[in-house]
């Protein structure tokens, strides 16, 4: 959590908007994702893993993204 402040300044109110924003934006991301992956479509698995590695990012997730998300360059050259 201390991380997550300090991403904001201490803002607490902001942390908030980004979290409610997370949590409603998240699932559907999350679905494109696997839509994508289900359809092979290496363009679209980019733009879904980029889009989900910023908002992971925005609460200062670790620096390594998780595998599905670090591969989106892989995913650009569909390689699917």
């Amino acid at each position: 959590m201390r991380k997550c402040l300090a991403r904001v300044e201490n803002d607490r109110e902001l942390l908030r908007d980004l979290l409610t924003i997370f949590k409603e934006d998240f699932p559907r991301q999350l679905l494109a994702l696997r839509r994508a992956v289900e359809a092979r479509d290496g363009d679209r698995v980019a733009t879904a893993a980029h889009t989900l590695r910023g908002m992971l990012s925005n609460l200062a997730a670790s620096k390594q993204p998780p595998q599905p998300l670090a591969s989106s360059r892989w995913a650009a050259r569909k390689k699917l």
